[in-house]
């Protein structure tokens, strides 16, 4: 029972749980198997026993003894066997078969070359019956087990908290030997399926944030604060602003606090005591990042740092010439650190005569990249060719960061894997040092995250390892007995990539950001792959691959959706209402189970997603809603208006002088456009040139029910400026100038107005919105309530009021 019971302890510490019997499907092949001839055959169990132990040195590094640790703990849990961990002590030999791990005597006798493994490089090596496993000085002995176990032993991590650990009686192999030392310092597949330490440490990555690994077991290439756009840490503007504008950049004549002017002498003074201090504060850090904020405007136009602009031909120039300094500056005490920098948008370009310190690092951003074809074969990308290679050419040690997602959809299907291999390549050939893969980093959810991490992860530890065999891999390994039609499935996606790259996928309007009315999305993708989904839920023999299948199913049940919900918001009607209400139902419970909360940056939760599906798909967008809520000790009545309003663009901005505002104005000929279904007048048909603006007309008679001693009208958000009148009034001004706001801010701002004394009781109301919008969606896009109350209200009460009528 002790023993049954430390067993399991084991396994549990080493994370196998529940989700790790999973099996492997029967198609399924080791992609990382090791190349080149095998040596003699090593049995390292047999019928519940072995032979061998595994041998550390006297005084292992917690590295080593972590390797040594994790090897018993799997082996035990592949064959059942527990592998004695023995120290080496003075004067006596191991006896018997060894597994050596680390710098051990044993290893020197054997004459085992450990050398020229840096940090994270391993070496695995055989003589007679002993294995030998080497690493480099940090995380190289874990390194070299995992490479063990994966690639000879073919065991998986494929996604965190999981296990594919093959069970077997008799343990043999012909072990390879080779050693391995990975070119990119930065191995960061940056998903959130990727953020966690164990599967970091498992997998091999080294991640700049969010995957921390604990220093004793190697860390990673630590960053002392923020990874990037740290302008606003280093010099804060609530700190020196006041007092000190010059300290900030100068853009059309005027200081503004976004950025740093970086050719005044105080700026980098403070600068550089703030990067010692950070230094001093973590002691593990490695870089230090220098950078501008995130945002325009993107540099100073001062005199002096335009003066350098000018001369080296960018605005990298000051940057540069600065981040030169601070390295500089820090060089002597920190002499293991280096200073990150960003060559982003209008600093991507090297300049003429500055070239980088030893000491400094280029974050070079792939801002120009067109999805649909690796940088080195399309015409979109020469510009970030020519940066890349620019500053390979002088020299410069460069960090990539990459944009592999759609970051307005996390959910929706990419097909980029061919992409994203031959990117990792270019880099690599012109200097890369660290690649960073940004994709779905909020949460659980992205379209095949879990595949992409492990498939990255793999490809940046060994940029030549092939792509299709490493997704074969996966979907035969992580999805069991249902990998047939997973596998299928991405067959299609892989195939839409080969035909379609050079026309419907190339560069498609948004870029990164598009919608799921890209033409490859079409009816035929959505209804074969759903029959594949159906195909693999059939089956899954266990829970755990139901509900993996059911993950990996979200994306195409997105794409559905929301294609639904566009033509409902063209058309006014769904095309079979009880099939899309049944998909949005095991969506919903698919989300919740799996904690799946974002769709992507800057656009509603899953959770607001899901509520306005069900609201417009079940509601007359003609009919009033009434409701009643409680707010602390205040009640409120309140009504959702109706969702079509009249609208008309008003392009000649003729609007105002012919009184479109009036309530006796005749709107008859003006068309219904919803407000309702967080989507402007740019869906539903009307003219989106912009700047442009459009009007929008209802007409209002309160219930009884909604009498109170305080009248509120509430908007939850309008894109970009509204002016709105109540019976020929105006009575609010919700602009960009009034507010203070920028377009970037107010168009998914909500706000409330006191139309206590606008408003007509017992009669009719017309109510007059004029809307400015600059550029994109355009209108109201969320509904519109009026709340009546005996008490005041503020905008964070009408929320919380608002919230209980959704």
């Amino acid at each position: 029972m002790k023993a049954f019971l430390l067993g399991i302890l084991v396994l549990l510490c080493l994370g196998v749980g529940l989700r790790a019997e999973v099996g492997v499907g029967g198609k399924w092949k080791n992609s990382l198997k090791p190349k080149g001839e095998g040596a003699e055959t090593l049995t390292l169990a047999s019928n519940g026993r072995t032979d061998y132990v595994i041998l550390l040195s006297g005084s292992p590094s917690t590295q080593e003894q972590k390797a040594a640790d994790d090897l018993g703990g799997w082996l035990k849990s592949m064959t059942g066997v527990e592998f004695s961990v023995v120290k080496e002590s003075a004067g006596v030999r191991p006896s018997g078969k060894v597994i050596s791990i680390g710098r051990t005597v044993f290893s020197a006798v054997n004459q085992i070359d450990s050398s020229r493994l840096g940090n994270e490089g391993y070496a695995i090596g055989v003589k007679g019956k002993n294995l030998f496993l080497m690493g480099g000085k940090t995380r190289g002995p874990i390194n070299a087990v995992y490479a063990l176990l994966e690639e000879d032993l073919d065991c998986r991590w494929y996604a965190r908290g999981t296990s594919t650990i093959p069970h077997v009686k008799t343990l043999k192999f012909r072990p390879v030997s080779r050693r391995f030392v990975p070119v990119l310092g930065i191995r960061d597949p940056f998903y959130w399926d990727a953020f966690e330490s164990t599967w970091a440490l498992r997998n091999r990555t080294n991640a700049r944030e969010n995957a921390d690994i604990p220093e004793e077991y190697g860390g990673n290439l630590n960053f002392a604060g923020f990874s990037h756009h740290t302008f606003a840490l280093l010099v804060p503007s609530s700190i020196y602003f006041k007092d000190h504008p010059e300290y900030f950049s100068e853009n059309n004549g005027k200081r503004n606090p976004h950025q740093l002017c970086i050719t005044n002498p105080d700026v980098l003074r403070i600068t550089i005591a703030r990067v010692k201090e950070l230094l001093k504060e973590n002691p593990h850090a490695e870089l230090i990042a220098v950078s501008p904020n995130y945002g325009p405007p993107s540099g100073c136009e001062c005199p002096d740092c335009q003066k350098i602009t000018d001369a080296e031909g960018s605005k990298s120039g000051p940057l540069l010439m600065f981040v030169n300094s601070v390295a500089d500056a820090i060089a002597k005490d920190f002499p293991d650190v280096k200073v990150a920098t960003t060559a982003y948008e209008q600093t991507l370009m090297p300049r003429k005569t500055i070239k980088p310190r030893p000491n400094v690092v280029i974050d070079l951003c792939t801002d120009s990249h067109a999805w649909p074809e690796p940088f080195l074969a399309i015409p979109e990308t020469k510009k970030f060719q020519a940066a890349m290679k620019g500053w390979a050419a002088i020299g410069a040690k460069i960090h990539i960061w990459d944009y592999t997602v759609n970051f307005a959809s996390f959910l929706a299907p990419m097909p980029n894997m061919q992409i994203v291999t031959e990117d990792i390549r270019f880099f690599l050939k012109y200097n890369a040092k660290g690649i960073s893969l940004q994709g779905g980093y909020l949460c659980a959810g992205t379209a095949d995250g879990i595949m992409k991490s492990w498939v990255w992860a793999k490809q940046l530890w060994d940029p030549s390892l092939d792509t299709r065999s490493l997704i074969r891999d996966f979907t035969y390994g992580y999805f069991g007995a249902a990998g047939e039609p997973m596998m299928e499935y991405q067959d299609m996606l892989w195939n839409i990539w080969e035909k379609e790259h050079r026309g419907l996928l190339k560069t498609p309007a948004g870029g990164c950001r598009y919608a799921m009315d890209l033409p490859v999305y079409t009816k035929h993708f959505l209804m074969k792959s759903e029959a594949l989904f159906e195909r693999a839920k059939g089956l899954a023999k266990d829970d755990e691959t139901m509900q993996r299948v059911e993950l990996a199913e979200l994306p195409v049940m997105y794409v559905d959706l929301s294609q639904n919900y566009r033509t409902l918001t063209k058309t006014g009607k769904l095309e079979q209402p009880e099939r899309f209400r049944n998909m949005l139902d095991r969506f919903e419970k698919v989300t919740r189970r799996e904690r799946v909360i974002e769709q992507g940056e800057g656009v509603p939760q899953i959770w607001e997603w899901i509520a306005l599906l069900r609201r417009v798909s079940g509601a007359n967008p003609d009919e009033m809603r009434q409701f009643s809520a409680s707010v602390g000790n205040a009640s409120a009545n309140a009504i959702r208006m109706p969702g079509r309003w009249k609208f008309c663009n008003d392009k000649d901005n003729v609007g105002v002088n012919n009184q479109w505002f009036a309530s006796a104005f005749d709107d008859s000929a003006w068309k219904g456009c919803r407000t309702d279904m967080d989507t402007g007048w740019d869906t539903q048909g009307f003219d989106n040139t912009t700047p442009m603006y459009g009007w929008y007309r209802a007409k209002l008679t309160l219930p009884e029910s909604v009498n109170g001693k305080h009248l509120y009208m509430f908007f939850g958000a309008v894109d970009e400026d509204a002016y709105v009148y109540v019976n020929g009034t105006l009575v609010m001004d919700h602009s960009c100038k009034s507010m203070g706001m920028t377009p970037d801010k107010i168009w998914n701002a909500p706000f409330m107005l006191d139309a206590t004394s606008a408003f007509k009781r017992g009669q009719e109301n017309v109510i007059a919105v004029r809307v400015y919008n600059g550029s994109r969606m355009g209108g109201i896009w969320r509904p519109v309530y009026v709340v009546s109350a005996d008490a005041e209200m503020d905008l964070s009460k009408l929320q919380a009021v608002v919230a209980q009528g959704q």
